[in-house]
């Protein structure tokens, strides 16, 4: 058994199809390379209208001037040390806070020590009772 006589077609009739396959792919890369190349060229235009946008917003903040840069030295000095006292403030806070809490939890313990005692000896009455 032949191929051809299997299908019933010569190697002249398998050209045909070939070729239609062959010139269907072709195009379908050439569409996809084109398709390609279209996006590519939207994004870059994008791109560089996001840059154009950066370089003006960047030439009207140096026309302008930003806020930090017309502080004064000792107008930047008197905030530094604004924030180092508060720093300071604050770990001192926090260091009362853990002060505070701890000597409560102590509070409540000897609360409970002595809730636990006077327990134990009422146990101890009511034994000594019942004897």
């Amino acid at each position: 058994m032949d191929f051809n006589s299997i299908f019933g077609m010569t190697s002249q009739d398998w050209m045909i199809p070939f070729v239609i396959i062959s010139a269907t792919i072709i195009i379908i890369i050439i569409l996809l390379f084109a398709w390609r190349k279209m996006t590519t060229g939207t994004k870059r235009l994008e791109l560089e209208l996001e840059k154009e946008k950066v370089g003006l917003l960047k030439r009207d903040l140096e026309i302008k001037g930003h806020p930090v840069t017309k502080l004064t030295p000792e107008q930047s000095h008197q905030i530094r040390t604004v924030e180092d006292e508060n720093q300071i403030l604050e770990v001192e806070l926090y260091a009362k806070h853990r002060i505070v809490e701890s000597r409560i939890k102590r509070l409540e313990y000897y609360v409970e020590i002595s809730k636990l005692e006077r327990m134990l000896i009422k146990l101890d009455n009511e034994e000594k009772k019942s004897r």
